[in-house]
């Protein structure tokens, strides 16, 4: 093979006079040396319509339809129906999660040096080289080197500190840190996805979350009634040939027909409907709390989580400085003489930075003097001040900038509390003027500020409740150890002071100290992807909750990620669940309502499962039936319209009702497992006693027994009781524990079933044939039939309540043993 020849890129180095050129900018856009960014979305359009229009659930649904539609059948239509109600609702959902996160992208405009003049750009715009005026409040969107000037950086979104970074000539800076205070050229030496902080966020977007347990379980519902239709369609055309009912393209419609039939019954249509229903109202509601959900069966992830991981700056804290204490040094003054000397220097200085608007919201005094000169901030100087009519100058900074007399003492007192994690001001005081922008007398100290960041209200509040719910926490953050540690003792959390530092520790260590700890302070992006990784491996289920790119490797890696609204766009697209007020007051909210779904969907999955099972059960035993007697030519015993009541009555209303109910039970750890414990014993016992029905009917005709089951008529119509009565007795132990909204709800069902069965009944006796829509044989039947069903049906549900008393009784007994 030939080696690739490679060939160095030509740089240009122009002044921050006079910028790129515009022929220099076009040939850089040639070159496709563009400041591109790619918004990249937890999913693509193309996965969104594929996993609402093209999962397992339609197609089997548009499979079921193409045979109606074949029949000339109008069943078939409510299957199409189905799957375009289900996309719709799905996609509706998506898109609508997409238009709000879209809000929170913002579109940067950047100023440019070319051709000897500031032009405003797009942030896209932006070439390899071009040189970039940032002033004041500026977003800084590439890495590049300062040409000239001095700023305030803030580089919490990619480094996770707070503090400040102090940049000159010659530095670098960052894609995704901003201008605090000051002015600088920067030459732009990477751009789009060249700059430093983006591998993380490629690498994010390569990591495939695993799906959401929710999701995983209707996947596997759904391959398993596909296979269920492919062995019933097997099953009963076996059955139809050794009949000989296909001999003629006449039997063979008409076995189609029968086949088709009995896959409408089998099909659980209305799970992943009702489901995707459900989840539709429930992430309405959260939306309404301010909650965008992009995900919405990762809503019930967020259920199962836990161990919450939070990152600290611009997660915990609000991103806002408060004054925590004000200690008068000079005790010639007051707090009053403070207040208004400080409340002067800011209006003076017209300081805008985070330190100047948490002092300003305590130091808010009217003027009380004139302004002979002011000392805006600078990076040489690090303080700012301003000399005042009287002949007082005022200066206030950070103690080891300030030329103060007694610095020393000063210093030692001002650590003090910057080992707790705050920031101190010192305010300065002294008779030589400002001239010339400069300040080249001494300060006699009059008051030290402390200041810390402020941690959001809701913090404490939202800990508690996670903690009392079982919850771990941890905190993981890139500030320093101190910092770290007051924030987490102050936001509640246990075993705060015990804070680990990750600086210069290798990711095997992290994984062994991962466990261990709670607080974690100098983590860079991969430590935390590392501490995630490795309280999954021990069995954890992880939520991550950040904002910044330094977090965005720890989110992906997540079970369950959330992100706030004020975060970097990328962490924002790339997360299934975003606080769009940055509030974590709705957090509990967002658990319980997870909890909500999983539960009630449990029972709703639990009673549509059962018909699909039972169904299956019986045509299984109708194969067997077959081949026992070859001779006999028999259809399969119950019809479509016979199981309406079972259809409308509980697979509808009452998987309905189930469906929106306030539930804040415990969630069961395995929502598949459950649903199958339900619903294969009563599919099992249902097609026991239509066995038994049809077998004592078998002994009947050859004058065995006398049970009153005179004809096969007699038979399905006893059947069809029995079925309805089970029903009710599995309602009742789905319902079970009963609140008073279930008790209400199985009152209804069985009103409901009553009036449809008795009403069918009262068609049939009065009109002397039986009705045509529910079609049930009673005519057929006498009084001993139905005692007999009555009395097969409460002995077998009565069975069925027993065993499963007595396996809670057990399990009960299990638990208390290994507690």
């Amino acid at each position: 093979m030939r080696a690739k020849q490679t060939r160095k890129r030509s740089r240009f180095n122009p002044s921050y006079k006079t910028g790129l050129s515009s022929r220099q900018v076009a040939i850089r856009k040639k070159e496709k040396l563009r400041n591109k960014k790619h918004t990249m979305f937890a999913k693509s359009n193309g996965e969104i319509v594929l996993v609402n229009a093209f999962n397992i659930y339609n197609l089997i649904l548009l499979a079921v339809a193409a045979g109606m539609f074949f029949l000339q059948s109008l069943i078939g239509f409510y299957f199409v129906g189905l799957v375009l109600f289900n996309t719709a609702i799905g996609l509706g959902m998506d898109l609508k999660a997409r238009r709000q996160l879209r809000k929170y992208v913002v579109r940067r405009k950047t100023t440019v040096v070319r051709d000897e003049k500031i032009v405003q750009i797009n942030d896209t715009d932006v070439v390899l080289d071009d040189v970039l005026f940032l002033e004041k409040k500026a977003y800084i969107g590439v890495d590049g080197v300062i040409l000239r000037g001095d700023a305030a950086v803030d580089e919490a979104f990619v480094s996770g500190e707070s503090s400040i970074v102090y940049k000159n000539i010659g530095d670098r800076v960052q894609a995704g840190t901003a201008v605090i205070e000051g002015e600088i050229y920067v030459r732009a030496d990477k751009v789009g996805k060249k700059r430093s902080n983006y591998a993380e966020v490629l690498k994010a977007r390569a990591m495939k979350r695993g799906p959401a347990k929710l999701l995983q379980a209707y996947r596997v519902l759904y391959r398993m009634v596909g296979i269920g239709l492919l062995i019933l369609v097997s099953l009963l055309l076996v059955v139809f040939y050794f009949q000989g009912q296909l001999s003629s393209v006449e039997q063979l419609k008409s076995g189609f027909s029968n086949i088709m039939d009995i896959l409408t019954m089998f099909v659980p249509g209305g799970l992943y409907l009702l489901s995707t229903v459900v989840l539709a109202i429930f992430v309405g509601e959260l939306i309404k709390k301010n909650l965008i959900i992009q995900d919405r069966f990762r809503l019930e992830t967020l259920n199962r989580v836990d161990t919450f991981c939070f990152d600290k700056t611009g997660t915990l804290t609000d991103g806002t400085l408060m004054v925590k204490r004000t200690i008068v040094i000079n005790r010639e003054v007051g707090e009053e003489y403070v207040a208004q000397a400080m409340s002067n220097l800011l209006i003076a200085t017209q300081a805008d930075n985070l330190t100047a608007k948490a002092l300003r919201k305590v130091f808010d005094l009217q003027l009380s003097t004139g302004i002979n000169a002011t000392l805006p901030f600078s990076n040489a100087s690090k303080y700012c001040g301003a000399t005042f009519k009287g002949g007082k100058t005022f200066i206030m900074g950070a103690p080891e900038f300030l030329p103060l007399r007694n610095k020393k003492g000063l210093l030692i007192r001002a650590e003090e509390y910057l080992k707790e994690g705050n920031r101190v001001v010192v305010l300065g005081e002294s008779r030589a003027p400002i001239m010339e922008n400069k300040f080249a007398g001494e300060l006699d100290a009059v008051a030290m500020i402390i200041i810390k960041e402020r941690v959001r209200e809701d913090l404490g509040e939202t800990f508690k409740w996670l903690t009392a719910h079982g919850a771990d926490i941890k905190i993981i953050s890139g500030d320093h150890p101190q910092i770290v540690t007051t924030i987490a003792q102050e936001a509640g959390i246990i075993d705060a002071a015990k804070c680990v530092s990750l600086e210069n520790t290798s990711l095997e260590k992290v994984k062994a100290l991962a466990l261990r700890y709670k607080v974690f302070a100098r983590a860079t992006p991969r430590q935390k992807e590392t501490i995630v990784a490795a309280l999954q491996e021990s069995g954890k289920r992880v939520a991550m909750v950040g904002d910044g790119i330094n977090d965005i490797l720890a989110l992906k890696r997540a079970n369950c990620a959330i992100a706030m609204a004020s975060g970097a766009d990328e962490v924002r697209c790339l997360a299934p669940m975003v606080l769009k007020d940055n509030s974590f007051s709705q957090l509990p909210l967002a658990i319980k309502t997870g909890g909500r779904v999983i539960n009630n969907l449990k029972r709703v999955a639990s009673l549509l499962l059962a018909k699909a099972l039972f169904i299956f059960s019986i045509a299984v035993a109708f194969t067997i039936n077959v081949f026992a007697n070859v001779n006999t030519v028999s259809n399969f015993p119950l019809t479509i319209n016979q199981l309406l009541p079972l259809e409308v009555i509980f697979g509808g209303f009452g998987a309905l009702f189930l469906a929106f109910e306030h539930n804040e039970e415990k969630e069961s750890p395995n929502f598949l497992k459950e649903i199958f414990k339900n619903a294969v014993p009563f599919a099992l016992l249902v097609t026991a006693v239509v066995v038994i029905i049809f077998t004592l009917f078998d002994l009947q005709t050859r004058s065995l027994i006398n049970f009153g089951i005179h004809s096969e008529e007699t038979a399905v119509g006893m059947s069809v009781l029995a079925i309805n009565l089970l029903m009710i007795i599995y309602f009742y132990k789905l319902c079970r524990p009963f609140t008073k909204y279930r008790s209400i709800i199985f009152i209804i069902i069985i009103v409901l079933n009553v009036l449809v069965l008795g009403g069918s009944a009262v068609i049939t006796y009065l009109g002397g044939k039986s009705d045509t829509i529910l079609q049930i044989p009673y005519l057929e039947m006498d009084v001993p039939a139905y005692m007999f069903t009555a009395f097969v049906t409460i002995l077998a549900g009565a069975l069925y309540l027993l065993i499963n008393y007595l396996v809670e009784i057990v399990k009960g007994g299990a638990k208390k043993h290994g507690h």
